[in-house]
């Protein structure tokens, strides 16, 4: 925890935000009920997808408040555990926070995407089924922010005396201090993670669209909302149509900014030679293997983007090919994550697949 401007990181800040959404949408959705309160139901979905997508920032910026409040000092995860004093129930209260929210990010996530790849999107009123996993989730963050609370406010874990630059009035004019680029870089990879999965599910919606909604049944589709409504004069009334090619291209945007962020808190030399050593390099490739596979994925959920964009625009009815580039993307973009997560607890070097693992003392001969 250095001297920064949001003390001791923005997961304080950020967790906020997904379960004001989606508390306030299930709300909504739940008690909207007559239709002249369809304007509303449908502010309400949006507020449960923008929760829903917000719920990985919020994710990462946990991940990186953790390796914060651990003080690691970048050696393996084994030995920044053997320094702490904590006691066994701050690391129950820290597991029930991770488990419970993470439970209530995915059944949000699953409820929302799959609004958003519905032909009506968010504005179509909810089934049963969701609203109440919806409410389900909405208990599980709650419940998991308050293990979280406990934590901070009860066992003072990111909390700490230190002498600040505030203290006396005085603002540095380090940019870092206003936005720390480490930070900067996990919370953007969560914003870009969110944003993937929607416009995964916008495309999945474009393709019920092309398949359902022909001309005749747009016609047909138009008759009876007006029927509906009991209008006497028919009015032309199109349903929204998806528009996928932007968010993924949204999606290249923040990626790009999610790159330059981490380059930025790198501040190495990344010229052609100097990944050449760590690529061909045995001792650099042992002791940087996890930042170097970081890379070669980061580069390819760059361009793949771009690629879903121009396909979804132009060739929106090459299923299998759309298909296809976006379970790449999805997975390159988990291994980033997964990857990530590594180096910020476990170093640069090591497993692919786990935490280094401690060294066992050889037994001693009688």
């Amino acid at each position: 925890m250095g001297d920064e401007l949001i003390s001791p990181n923005w997961h304080v800040a950020m967790v906020h935000y997904p379960i004001a959404l989606l508390t306030l949408g299930v709300a909504i959705e739940l008690l909207a009920f007559p239709r002249a309160l369809s304007r509303l139901r449908a502010a309400g979905n949006w507020m449960i997808v923008l929760g829903a997508v917000l719920c990985l920032p919020a994710a990462a910026t946990g991940l990186y408040a953790l390796h914060d409040v651990t003080r690691h000092n970048g050696g393996p995860w084994h030995e920044v555990v053997g320094q702490l004093d904590w006691s066994p129930q701050i690391w129950t209260l820290l597991s029930r926070h991770i488990g419970l929210t993470s439970a209530g990010t995915a059944l949000a996530l699953m409820a929302a995407l799959s609004q958003i790849a519905s032909l009506d999107g968010p504005q179509q009123a909810m089934r049963w089924p969701k609203r109440i996993v919806l409410a389900i989730a909405a208990l599980l963050l709650t419940a998991g922010a308050w293990h979280g609370g406990e934590a901070v406010y009860r066992h003072g874990i990111g909390v700490e005396v230190s002498e600040s630059s505030r203290a006396a009035g005085r603002f540095p004019t380090d940019v870092k201090f206003y936005v720390p680029p480490l930070q900067l870089h996990t919370e953007l990879a969560g914003l870009a993670l969110g944003l993937a999965l929607a416009a995964t599910a916008m495309t999945v919606r474009r393709w019920r669209e092309l398949r359902f909604l022909t001309p005749a049944a747009v016609q047909l589709r138009e008759i009876a909302e007006e029927v509906s409504r009991g209008s006497q004069e028919l009015q032309h009334v199109s349903p929204p149509r998806a528009a996928p090619a932007l968010f993924w291209l949204l999606t290249f945007l923040l990626v790009a900014a999610t790159a330059s962020a981490g380059l930025w808190y790198s501040e190495g030399d990344w010229s052609l030679p100097v990944l050449n050593d760590l690529i061909n390099n045995p001792v650099s490739r042992e002791q940087s293997n996890r930042l170097v596979a970081h890379i070669i994925g980061g580069g390819a959920v760059l361009v793949l983007p771009l690629v879903l964009a121009v396909l979804t625009r132009l060739a929106p009815r090459w299923k299998f090919c759309i298909g296809v580039v976006a379970c790449i993307l999805l997975t390159a973009l988990a291994w980033q994550v997964f990857s990530g997560a590594l180096m910020l607890y476990d170093g640069l070097g090591g497993p692919f697949s786990h935490f280094v693992v401690p060294a066992t003392a050889p037994a001693t001969q009688p």
